[in-house]
């Protein structure tokens, strides 16, 4: 993006930027299956707790992300949107660290 262009064209910066890259991958290795999905797309005090929605709630046995139509069998009705929102955060949080499978 624009504003990671101007980041790197300093040299400070971008050693800065290409160490962190690096190190990264240690810091934030997987996602805990308790964390709530909704959690980090909403502000807290816009949500009601009793509603939220854990990943240990949408992740079946082999830690992939159960259907839609598995999930109203279980209890947990959602929009279409709201379960691509959750699909889409989903993929990218298990393309990059994954999802640790027991809460």
């Amino acid at each position: 993006t624009k504003t990671q262009g101007y980041f790197r064209r300093h040299y400070i910066r971008e050693a800065v930027f290409l160490n962190w890259e690096k190190i990264k991958k240690q810091c934030y290795l997987k996602i805990p299956t308790w964390v709530s999905t909704i959690e980090a797309f909403s502000y807290p005090m816009i949500y009601k707790r009793e509603q939220t929605v854990r990943y240990s709630e949408i992740l079946n046995e082999k830690g992939e992300l159960k259907t839609m139509q598995a999930m109203i069998e279980q209890g947990i009705h959602m929009k279409w949107f709201a379960y691509f929102q959750i699909q889409s955060r989903f993929d990218k949080d298990s393309k990059e660290g994954g999802v640790y499978d027991k809460p």
